[in-house]
C-alpha cells in the first residue's frame, strides 16, 4: 500500500522566516496533492504583528480573521466583458453587480492598482454593472471599529460618459484599512457587500506566467506583516494550485536532499528549484507531484510553489518570469 506523503519544504540558504506562534500559523493555506502531500513551512512570530493596540482598534490580523467579505455568487453573467459568472456578485433581483477583489480582499501596496492618500485613506477603482436605468448610489460604512464613512459617490450614468445602464467604472475612498460593508443603490434596487482592505509595506510577487485557465483565489494574508501568499487554482477544482509567496527577510535553512537541489538564475539572481518531496521516512521520492523555486531579490525572498499540476523547474520559471 502506497505511504501518504508528506512534502516538508524547509527554506532554502538562500533564503530565512521568523519562526514563532501557531495560532497565526494553523490559519495559513497549505496546498496539499491529489496524493496527500502537504505543504508546510515556518510559521510567524506573534512579536511581528501590530502591538499596544486599543480595543476599539482591532490588529490587522483581528480584521484578517473576523471579517465576512463577500464572494462572487453569479450562476449566469449579464456581460462576461465585464462581469463575469467566476469572478461577478450580483444582488438578489439580478439588476445591480460589480465584481470584488480576489476573495474580498483589495490590498495596497507600492506600485499597486490602489493610492494610499496623504490623509491614509485608501483610493481604488472599483466596476458596477446595472440592468435598470438610473444614478447608482454608493456608500461604505467599517464594520470592525469605529471610522469615518466612506464618501457617498453618485454615478450618473450619460453626465459622466457612459450609458444609462451597463457598465460604469468608480473610484471609492476608504477612510481607512480594515473591514468595510459597501452599498450601492439604483433607485429601489440594493447590492450590499463586505470588503476587507489590507496594507502591505513592500509589492507581492505576482506570476508572470500561469497555466491557462488559473484565476487568482483569496489570498492568504495570515502571515503579515512580514509574508503574503496569492494562490491560483482551476474553477471549481480543490485539487492542484500554485503559490506565489513574497517574504521580506530571509527564508530558514532547507534540508532537500543535495541530488534534489538545481541551481537555477531568475530574472538574474541565483536561486534554487526543487522536484520531488519526502515521505514520513524522509525518503525523497523524485516522482511526487510538487515543487518549489526560491530566490531573493534586495530585501525581499520569493518562493513559487505547485502541487498537483505536474509542472516542473522550467515552468516555475516561467512563472518567475526568469
Amino acid at each position: 500500500m502506497r505511504s501518504s506523503l508528506v512534502l516538508v519544504f524547509v527554506l532554502s540558504p538562500l533564503l530565512v522566516i521568523l519562526a514563532g506562534c501557531q495560532s497565526v500559523a494553523k490559519n495559513r493555506v497549505m496546498p496539499r496533492t491529489p496524493d496527500g502531500l502537504v505543504l508546510t513551512d515556518t510559521p510567524i512570530s506573534a512579536s511581528a504583528l501590530p502591538m499596544n493596540t486599543t480595543p476599539a482598534m482591532p490588529t490587522q490580523s483581528q480584521s484578517i480573521n473576523s471579517c465576512p467579505t463577500s464572494r462572487p455568487n453569479l450562476i449566469k453573467s449579464p456581460d462576461e466583458h465585464y462581469i463575469s459568472a467566476e469572478g461577478g456578485l450580483g444582488n438578489t433581483e439580478g439588476n445591480l453587480f460589480t465584481v470584488p477583489w480576489p476573495g474580498g480582499v483589495v490590498l495596497f501596496y507600492p506600485g499597486g492598482p490602489g493610492q494610499i492618500n496623504l490623509n491614509g485613506s485608501l483610493e481604488m477603482k472599483w466596476l458596477w454593472y446595472r440592468t435598470i436605468p438610473g444614478e447608482i448610489v454608493i456608500t461604505g460604512r467599517r464594520l470592525d471599529a469605529p471610522a469615518l464613512t466612506m464618501p457617498e459617490v453618485i454615478l450618473r450614468g450619460k453626465p459622466d460618459g457612459y450609458d444609462e445602464t451597463g457598465f460604469h467604472p468608480s473610484r471609492l475612498v476608504f477612510p481607512s484599512e480594515g473591514c468595510w460593508e459597501v452599498t450601492a443603490k439604483v433607485k429601489e434596487a440594493s447590492l450590499q457587500f463586505v470588503t476587507l482592505l489590507v496594507k502591505i509595506a513592500f509589492e507581492p510577487f505576482q506570476p508572470v506566467w500561469l497555466p491557462s485557465g488559473m484565476i487568482q483565489q483569496a489570498p492568504d494574508i495570515t502571515g503579515l506583516p512580514q509574508s503574503i501568499r496569492l494562490v491560483y487554482r482551476f474553477p471549481g477544482e480543490s485539487k492542484g494550485e500554485i503559490i506565489a509567496e513574497t517574504i521580506q527577510g530571509l527564508l530558514e535553512n532547507s534540508n532537500y536532499p543535495n541530488t534534489a537541489r538545481q541551481i537555477v538564475t531568475v530574472n538574474g539572481k541565483q536561486g534554487m528549484c526543487v522536484q520531488g518531496a519526502s515521505d514520513e521516512q524522509g525518503n525523497w521520492q523524485t516522482k511526487s507531484d510538487a515543487g518549489v523555486l526560491e530566490w531573493r531579490d534586495g530585501d525581499l525572498s520569493y518562493r513559487i510553489m505547485q502541487v498537483g499540476l505536474g509542472l516542473h523547474c522550467s515552468d516555475l520559471l516561467r512563472i518567475a518570469g526568469g
